[in-house]
């Protein structure tokens, strides 16, 4: 006799198997993607990830498998720990630490057996802090594909948590690149307009970075197949055929469940010939799914059900040790009733993890569960709690038994130590989540506002900085009153923090004057280096170097050796800032190397970005090239790491006017890239204006993508760039617009590269005074890189205030300058004006060797736009110029470095611009 009636064979879904299975042998060409299987409940969602899975384990696959939890209180990154734990036995394991090396402990978080967490005070940003373990999960799944493909599938998305659903956001894009595949599955009825889970597919689907498979409900036919292989028959009657699938509404689950109950109730029957049915006009089966599952567990005796009940309240899936604990039966009776559930089509044993069970679907668990009462529900929650406890459970798994157990005084400690194991495991959102359920029940003020400021870090740490200064600003007043100075201090810090763009330094004035007083601390130190930076991007030089050094003198004070190589960054940059770029250099790389030597190779990354943009900004591209070199050979490289080193591979290539080379580096950036859309967005402007293509560019910086700044030195960078954009499309007056825009809205001074493009702008606009009260004022060309800019806008203003002699000395200046930093596109705009004052000065020779050259140069690097202004100025000067555009190739051993590309063969970059022209001997009549 049949006692289960379930379909053995995926029925149906051949059409949706097959497009996985395509996916299947794409990914294995290592183009991973992101499949979501979505319908509502009881459509073989789980059933059709399962056949995928098998399939992939016959062709050798790594195939590891997730759930989703439901409730509000889920262990940050569940479904990725539970995947994870089945593939990485304690041999797979110390393979996987030797081949991540010091990565591998970015995954303490979510895997104990890598190493402690990482401190909070070691962490640095804990933006980036989260992105590490993010790009260590990453490096985890390609060292576990090194060898074969991988298949991993997260159940029931729509319970995903905030980490979990964060790990995954992230992983969507790199995914195209690795032999893996990641499919979810999603009960679309639980979604609605609100939930977090359709913001993610929206921003999917818009990125072209993952594929939908939904699944409708089976035709006649197919419930008709389903109905023959359950029950091993070659046919069924095709009223009873049409009957099944009228009452199932062609949902699989359904199928089963009422051909069980027909089975049961002998609607159904084996008899001479094979399987019959009694007339369709006699059956009665229930019409409600709920209500089948219900009249098969009514059928169980009074100790089964109990036993059933507690497994309901444990959730979709249950160790089996757990249940015996949580009834207090024997495990022989416990397997009696479990293997009666299995027969009942109630339990079915968990294939992914041995010793643990699982309803058979998520509707049948919501059904047993839904019709206790409260109280008996309530009662095993809290037995549950105590039992989970004792095993050692997840904190978050147990406050949330006692919340729905209604024991709020135990609850309450249990959910503060679940949100700070959340803060601990890097899943600040779920600590957030777990801090803001806790907070209606605390009505002591001051504990109150401790709690405001945990759950404020807690979003600021997951970078909602709008809501964390909600609640930070909230728990100020209890403080005030109280006279806690430290707690003050603490929410002014945290609320500088949450200032991302542009940060004053308010918060952290006010933080400084309360912990001075109370002696050397970590959070001194961290507020005088905050200071510090914060004047150093305002180019106020020397107090950026007096905050920096009090932040070196307390972190030592107090002990703090990662605190105090920060510092030295900081100090680094006050120092570049005042122009002693050559110390600034030192100090950093000596700070870089000291953290490696401690093993803090994200705080030496940090350093060693610092040391490119300062090269960057001191033009010092020859440098620049090895720096990156060291930068990729950093531990724990990603792809977020890589398109940082192709931004500043672009700004060489930028320099030395190598367009082509310039776009492919952009475009390797903006594929790789997540958090890094500034510098992308401007070195695309650039490329766009200097290949004379202003009407794009126009529309990029105007459009609705526009990146915003994050610091002065970016600001001044986005309003030169407008400067050039609009004088290169004949607009003066937008020039001068952008210019007094940038000079009025500047902290304290203003970068070089601002200054000479806003001298620029006022002279094309004929305010030669404002552009000579630039050139005089100590606020502007400040920063590294000062004197080339500076004696090319001095050349300039000299030109057209008529004293020619000295434009041509200050622009020869300016010229040997850049050519002697490898800046050959910066050359060529010099030497543009170079021509324009030998034509004022009467020297049509000259400038036509110096248009020429420009000519010859920027033609062949794609400097468009620089070709054709040259051919502009020759035809106003009256000359004619024949000169091909072909590059005339002179090396500079300074700027011949090579540039290593990420998995290329070594390019060599060259300068190709002619030897400056000497001054010319006769003297030249103002």
């Amino acid at each position: 006799m049949i006692e289960r009636a379930v379909c053995p064979v995926l029925v149906g879904r051949d059409m949706e198997l097959s497009s996985l299975e395509d996916a299947l042998v794409e990914a294995s060409l290592g183009e991973g993607s992101i499949f979501v299987v979505q319908s509502d409940a009881g459509l073989g969602k789980t059933r059709l990830a399962g056949e995928l899975r098998r399939r992939a384990q016959r062709i050798g696959w790594v195939t590891l498998w997730g759930d989703c939890r439901e409730g509000e209180l889920s262990l940050p990154f569940l479904p990725v720990i539970e995947a994870l734990a089945q593939h990485l036995t304690p041999a797979v394991a110390v393979e996987v630490h030797r081949r991540l090396g010091p990565t591998a402990r970015e995954l303490a978080p979510l895997l104990p057996e890598f190493g402690p967490p990482i401190a909070l005070s070691e962490s640095g940003d804990p933006g980036q802090s989260r992105l590490r373990l993010y790009e260590a999960v990453l490096a985890l799944l390609r060292v576990l594909t090194l060898e074969r493909p991988l298949l991993m599938v997260v159940e029931d998305l729509q319970w995903v948590d905030p980490a979990t659903r964060g790990l995954l956001d992230f992983l969507a894009r790199p995914l195209g690149g690795l032999p893996v595949l990641v499919l979810a599955t999603l009960r679309s009825d639980d979604l609605h307009r609100g939930h977090p889970v359709t913001g993610l597919l929206q921003a999917w689907r818009r990125g072209g970075l993952a594929q939908t498979v939904e699944l409708m409900p089976l035709a006649v036919a197919g419930v008709s197949e389903m109905v023959t292989a359950a029950l091993d028959a070659p046919e069924i009657g095709a009223e009873f055929r049409e009957y099944v699938h009228a009452r199932s509404e062609g949902n699989p689950f359904v199928v089963e469940e009422l051909l069980k109950e027909a089975i049961d109730r002998r609607d159904v029957y084996r008899g001479e010939g094979g399987w019959h049915s009694r007339a369709v006009a006699d059956l009665s089966l229930p019409r409600a799914v709920s209500e089948t599952i219900l009249l098969r567990v009514e059928r169980l005796d009074s100790a089964d059900l109990a036993v059933l009940q507690s497994a309901a309240v444990l959730g979709r899936s249950f160790a089996y040790s757990t249940l015996v604990a949580l009834t207090g039966l024997s495990s022989p009776a416990i397997q009696a009733v479990l293997q009666t559930c299995v027969r009942q089509q109630l339990l079915v044993e968990d294939e992914q993890s041995p010793g643990r069970f699982r309803f058979r679907h998520a509707l049948t668990r919501e059904a047993v569960y839904d019709d206790m009462i409260l109280p008996r529900r309530q009662e095993l929650h809290l037995r549950a709690a105590t039992v989970l406890r004792a095993s050692g459970a997840a904190l978050a798994e147990i406050a949330e038994h006692l919340l729905e157990g209604g024991d709020m005084a135990s609850a309450l400690p249990s959910s503060l130590q679940a949100a700070e194991d959340a803060t601990a495991r890097n899943a600040p959102d779920v600590a957030a989540k777990l801090f803001e359920l806790v907070l209606p029940h605390i009505g002591d003020p001051i504990e109150r506002s401790r709690l405001l400021v945990r759950i404020g870090e807690a979003l600021w740490r997951s970078g909602d900085a709008k809501r964390a200064r909600k609640f930070l600003t909230e728990a100020m007043a209890p403080f005030q009153a109280d006279g806690d100075a430290i707690a003050i201090a603490h929410i002014h810090v945290l609320l500088g923090h949450c200032e991302q763009r542009l940060p004053s330094p308010e918060h952290y004035l006010a933080a400084r004057d309360l912990l001075e007083g109370l002696g050397p601390s970590e959070d001194l130190a961290a507020v005088y280096m905050r200071l510090a930076i914060i004047r150093a991007n305002a180019l106020d030089g020397q107090s950026a170097l007096e905050f920096a050094e009090q932040a070196v003198r307390t972190a030592e004070a107090v002990g703090a050796r990662s605190q105090r190589i920060w510092a030295s960054g900081a100090m680094g940059a006050a120092l570049a800032t005042l122009g002693r770029v050559d110390e600034a250099l030192d100090l950093m790389e000596r700070g870089s190397a000291q953290a490696m030597t401690r093993g803090w190779h994200w705080i030496a990354r940090a350093v060693s970005r610092n040391i490119l943009s300062l090269l960057c900004e001191d033009l010092r591209k020859p440098e620049l090239a090895d720096a990156i070199r060291r930068w990729r050979a950093l531990p724990g490289h990603s792809d977020e790491h890589e398109a940082h080193a192709q931004i500043f591979e672009a700004e060489i290539h930028a320099a030395l006017g190598n367009m082509q080379q310039l776009e492919h580096s952009i475009a390797t950036a903006s594929r790789l890239a997540r958090n890094f859309d500034y510098q992308i967005w401007h070195m695309r402007l650039l490329y766009l204006t200097e290949s004379d293509r202003l009407e794009e560019a126009g529309m990029a910086a105007a459009g609705p993508e526009t990146s915003e700044p994050h610091s002065e030195l970016e600001v001044g960078q986005r309003q030169a760039f407008l400067i050039d954009l609009a004088l290169a499309q004949g607009s003066p007056s937008a020039a001068q617009t952008a210019a007094e825009w940038a000079l009025n809205t500047a902290a304290t001074n203003v970068w070089a590269l601002m200054s000479d493009a806003a001298v620029k702008a006022f002279i094309a606009a004929d305010r030669l005074s404002d552009a000579a009260a630039i050139l005089h004022s100590e606020r502007h060309f400040s920063g590294p890189a000062r004197e080339p800019f500076l004696a090319r806008a001095r050349g300039r203003l000299t030109l057209a205030e008529g004293r020619r002699q000295e434009a041509l000395q200050h622009l020869h200046e300016a010229r040997a300058a850049f050519a002697e930093r490898g800046e050959t596109r910066q050359e060529l705009w010099t030497m543009l004006s170079l021509a324009t004052a030998y034509a004022a000065c009467a020297q049509t020779e000259a400038a036509e060797g110096c248009l020429e050259d420009v000519i010859r140069v920027a033609g062949g690097s794609g400097l468009t736009l620089l070709e054709r202004l040259a051919r502009d100025e020759a035809r106003g000067i009256g000359v004619t110029l024949e000169a091909a555009s072909q590059p005339a190739i002179v090396q500079r051993p300074a700027v011949a470095e090579a540039v290593v590309q990420k998995g290329d063969p070594t390019v060599v970059l060259t300068a190709h611009v002619a030897a400056p022209a000497p001054l010319p001997g006769a003297h030249i009549d103002e």
